[in-house]
């Protein structure tokens, strides 16, 4: 419903003439946004797909290709929606280290997790099917992603060390 009612509004904003170039240019889709922000989208991309790969599909995984009683495989679930809960702070990180974009990059890093969670969530299903591969694969195929992850989480905090060790110095 919403989409039909929004579906005639225009998709531009007029720019404060008051405002710094590199904020005018921010107002178009993903223009002049920081480099370091597709750091950010990358690891919230990332993110949104294990964790919905985990969400979705650990229940079904865990029952049926590795025989886990369906309690045990409950209480895994419940351990990993605990442990989620503690470290969503890549949206937080982003808008903190981009405060005159914080809107613009926490709306964009959102958008990137949620594109990860319908990778995840509407693509395991149809690729396990159409190509049989097993939830397993999949699943091993997803600790290449947090592999993945773990390094661009290395140098987004890598370069925060740099900055603020050269701003104390």
């Amino acid at each position: 419903m919403l989409f039909l009612f929004s579906a005639r509004a225009p998709l531009q904003v007029a720019a404060d003439r008051g405002a710094p170039a590199s904020e005018k240019a921010s107002t178009g889709f993903l223009r002049g946004l920081p480099r370091r922000f597709w750091l950010y989208a990358a690891v919230v991309l990332l993110y949104g797909i294990v964790e919905t790969l985990n969400g979705n599909w650990s229940g079904l995984y865990l029952t049926q290709q590795r025989g886990v009683p369906t309690q045990w495989a409950s209480l895994a679930l419940t351990a990993f929606w605990a442990m989620v809960t503690i470290f969503p702070l890549s949206i937080s990180f982003g808008g903190e280290e981009f405060t005159r974009l914080t809107a613009v990059i926490s709306g964009e890093l959102i958008a990137f997790y949620q594109v990860g969670y319908g990778i995840a969530a509407f693509g395991v299903g149809p690729l396990s099917e159409v190509t049989t591969v097993p939830l397993s694969t999949i699943y091993a195929g997803a600790s290449v992603v947090a592999g993945a992850m773990i390094v661009l989480a290395f140098l987004v905090i890598k370069s925060q060390i740099t900055k603020a060790a050269q701003a104390s110095a």
